[in-house]
């Protein structure tokens, strides 16, 4: 079963999609009525239970294989089962069925289109799109080897490159040799299996170009990038213990583009500047060490060992810490606390020292001290969507203060998202 996982804002807009193809087949759900317009309006009326998600439609494309005719009733089954597993038990969803798709050999290819309600029905909170597409294809595998469907490969897979014939041949000798005792240690894998490896540990949490950069070369990996007079990107490529690939050659996914569509890495081409600056900086280094990619990316800037100074962070760089920890410094005084957490930020006043961290990984965003016109980064990998997110809480802040101070005390305090 192949699954695709995406999100959206318009119930209206995807069950009108859904619904004129020909043919399109209503199956069931969990709803009380069954056409589009009675349809929109219940998805409608419990997606207004949370005013904080912007995305409330999660739409699930499955195709079984060419060769599995799936009757209403599996089908219902298997989705009612799938969303269980990726934690959508409690939210409303409607199933249909498609025929207007076929395979290379013009073989009729059926296939189910979920749409559900991230908002859930109990209690008005959403469901969490973190890594939403590996929970999906995990409840894939299992429901295959359940429902006694034909296994599909994984799309992390599929999008990868598989070693060669001859790496194949090698690891399996060597594992041979490893199991009667001839080698003392089990077979490596080859540099391409771990460059794919490292990439994808580091891009788990679909962070900024900036950073994945940053920890690549933390974990000993030289990344090579560069853009035209116009910004255009020229292309990535990698580099592990002295053998180089480019990112076309690991797999779709590892190409510049392919970071984006597949591994949902941000690039905003502001940050082009920055990304620049940690690939200069890190090819000419002369000290680099292999390590697992660290819980703090600060000293990542530098590309060596030792204390981080002001002279080596970048203007750019230098210009948004002035903002960022402006707004951050003013939150923690606000809030009359040293540390504060929301969904996507943590911040932290400590020994003197203003830091910002990512919620998700507990990476280091940000790290400054004061001066007496302003702040000093000390390391910084900020990004204009830093800025952004930055300066919506400062526009709340400053509402915020126009508030009369009884309205003020019962308010809870702004978070970092």
């Amino acid at each position: 079963m192949i699954g695709k996982v995406t999100k959206g804002e318009d119930f209206d807009g995807i069950l009108r999609y859904i619904t004129s193809k020909p043919g399109a087949e209503y199956i069931g759900g969990n709803m009380l009525r069954t056409t589009r317009a009675e349809l929109v309006q219940e998805f409608n009326a419990v997606a207004r239970a949370s005013h904080r998600v912007r995305l409330p439609v999660a739409h699930f494309s499955l195709s079984p294989h060419p060769s599995e005719k799936l009757d209403n009733e599996t089908a219902l089954s298997f989705a009612q089962e799938y969303l269980n597993r990726i934690g959508f038990e409690e939210c409303q969803w409607v199933l249909y069925r498609h025929n207007d798709t076929k395979t290379p050999d013009n073989l009729e290819r059926p296939h189910f289109h979920i749409v559900a309600n991230r908002v859930r029905m109990t209690d008005g909170k959403a469901v969490s799109s973190w890594q939403d597409w590996r929970r999906s294809e995990r409840a894939l595998r299992e429901l295959e080897r359940e429902f006694a469907l034909i296994q599909v490969q994984p799309s992390w897979e599929t999008d990868r490159r598989a070693p060669s014939t001859g790496q194949q041949r090698r690891i399996k000798r060597e594992k041979e040799k490893y199991e009667a005792g001839i080698r003392p240690n089990p077979p490596e894998q080859s540099i391409k299996a771990q460059l794919q490896e490292i990439i994808d540990r580091v891009t788990a949490d679909k962070p900024t170009l900036a950073v994945v950069i940053s920890r690549l070369q933390k974990a000993g990996v030289e990344v090579k990038t560069g853009f035209t007079r116009t910004g255009k990107p020229k292309g990535i490529s990698y580099e592990l213990q002295g053998v180089a690939f480019a990112g076309n050659q690991l797999g779709k996914a590892y190409s510049f583009t392919g970071l984006q569509q597949h591994r949902g890495v941000q690039y905003n081409k502001s940050d082009n500047p920055l990304i620049e600056e940690l690939v200069t900086q890190f090819a000419g280094s002369t000290t680099r060490r292999t390590e697992t990619p660290p819980k703090s990316d600060s000293d990542s800037i530098i590309g060596q060992e030792g204390e981080a100074t002001s002279t080596s962070v970048s203007t750019i760089q230098q210009e948004r810490t002035q903002f960022v920890a402006r707004v951050l410094r003013d939150l923690l005084a606000r809030s009359k606390a040293s540390k504060l957490e929301g969904k996507n930020y943590k911040g932290e006043w400590s020994n003197g020292q203003l830091s910002l961290f990512s919620s998700q990984d507990s990476s280091e965003i940000m790290r400054a001290k004061p001066q007496d016109d302003g702040w000093e980064a000390i390391a910084s990998v900020l990004t204009e969507q830093h800025l952004r997110d930055f300066q919506l809480i400062e526009q709340e802040l400053l509402k915020s203060k126009t508030k009369p101070k009884s309205t003020q005390r019962h308010e809870r305090s702004l978070e970092l998202d």
